[in-house]
């Protein structure tokens, strides 16, 4: 356990500020704040038991707490005041469940994804894509309670208003945040800021320099954000009658000092087991997929894991709804088609047109055009080439056909989920 040596050499060492740290002898350092008004203080976890202190020595250095920001984002921080014991994840989830339907008008199922996405807020560092929560409401006052609420919830939550790509650079994001935005309008540039920032490993360049940005991100408002790719959609219908809801100082104080020490003990005591969960729903296609990934492996309760699976079966099901008009994704299948008619080669025209054929049995319009199909073939670099008198095409050589197969399989693509894939071609994950 990270401790403070009595040799007096101790003193001495440098102070590295820090706004957490994992060891590899499970040892953990973690923030904290005693009251609104107190200096931020370490939390030393040992394995089994913990204890708060001004500085920690560890391994030849001295760690202080320390945020990179103004004051103010510090301030704003939702920080836990300690660690403290929970009867067991199922009651703490339950519990969480029941004061999003206190404190909010959001349907029950609505609830249950919710408290999933803050549990799940609490293990950023096991994550390569951070799931995402788009809420939608005409009561702009219902988004802001719901914001709080997920700020009592979230690890390290902040409360935002407008953002921009600069003011999201600034934040401190070594601190692991959870990024509650309310918004009335953003500009493309910052929705792609804060798509990109969903993705660990995907480095943003700002002044010379690449820095991983990566966290939890909730954005309200009177429509969806439609922009985020890993996202969960939260629609939350006016009040019928009374008052909306509103979460003032002294209840949001309450939820903050009643969740907060249970989730972080439970985040101590279960980090290792989260880290190398194995679990995966891959049935689920392509962003759902790795929305449950992310959720569920936050929990270790087995029967939270499957009622999971079941409230997102209704999201993959939508997406894939989507994904079978999708201008990409029937381009794809109607290649598939023509690679099965065992072709040596292929119009770009006779692609349009079984692309066309493929929408209409659907009962979608289907009038793709020439330079529809070119563009999306291009953007899916399958690049083509004049073939004769008659036209630009592609030829379908064996590598050709194995590329359509494999992007087929990412695209999740319609006649693949439905066997179509068996052939020599076929892609194998």
């Amino acid at each position: 356990m990270p401790k403070n040596p009595k040799h007096p050499a101790s003193d001495r060492l440098q102070i590295h500020p820090t706004a957490g740290a994992v060891f590899a002898d499970r040892s953990m350092l973690e923030i904290v704040r005693r009251n609104p008004s107190s200096e931020l203080e370490l939390l030393v976890w040992n394995g089994s038991s913990f204890e708060i202190r001004s500085t920690v020595a560890y391994g030849g250095k001295r760690y202080a707490p320390g945020i990179p920001a103004h004051p103010s984002v510090s301030a704003r921080l939702t920080l836990p005041t300690c660690a403290a014991p929970y009867a067991s994840i199922k009651k703490l989830f339950t519990d969480m469940c029941e004061r999003f339907r206190l404190h909010s008008a959001v349907s029950a199922e609505a609830t249950q994804l919710l408290t999933y996405s803050a549990i799940a807020s609490w293990f950023p560092e096991s994550l390569v894509v951070a799931p995402c929560l788009s809420l939608a409401s005409p009561a702009p006052v219902e988004l802001v309670a719901l914001l709080q609420l997920l700020s009592c919830f979230c690890r390290h939550a902040i409360l935002l208003g407008e953002v921009s790509p600069l003011g999201l650079h600034e934040l401190p994001w070594e601190v692991q945040m959870t990024l509650l935005i309310h918004h009335a309008g953003m500009s493309t540039k910052t929705q792609r800021f804060l798509n990109a920032c969903t993705y660990r490993g995907v480095p943003v360049y700002r002044n010379g320099q690449l820095n991983d940005l990566f966290g939890f991100v909730a954005v309200a408002g009177t429509t969806h954000a439609n922009f985020l790719e890993n996202v969960i959609h939260i629609d939350i219908p006016p009040r019928c009658g009374g008052l909306p809801a509103v979460l003032d100082d002294k209840t949001q104080r309450q939820l903050v000092a009643e969740f907060q020490p249970k989730l972080l003990m439970y985040r101590l005591e279960n980090f290792r087991s989260v880290a190398a969960s194995q679990f995966d729903v891959p049935h689920f296609s392509s962003p759902t997929r790795e929305i449950a990934h992310a959720l569920g492996m936050g929990i270790i309760e087995k029967k939270l894991r499957e009622d999971l699976v079941g409230l997102l079966e209704e999201q993959d099901q939508s997406t894939r709804a989507e994904r079978s008009t999708d201008e990409r994704a029937v381009v794809l299948e109607a290649l598939l088609v023509l690679c099965h008619e065992h072709k040596e080669s292929v119009y770009v025209g006779e692609v349009r047109d079984m692309a066309n054929a493929i929408l209409r049995e659907r009962e979608e319009r289907g009038d793709l055009t020439y330079k529809d199909v070119g563009k999306q073939l291009k953007a899916l670099r399958l690049f083509t080439k004049r073939l004769n008198r008659f036209g630009r095409g592609i030829n379908l050589w064996e590598n050709i056909r194995k590329r359509i197969h494999r992007l087929a399989f990412e695209y999740t693509v319609l006649s693949i989920e439905q066997g179509q894939e068996c052939c020599p071609d076929a892609y194998i994950p």
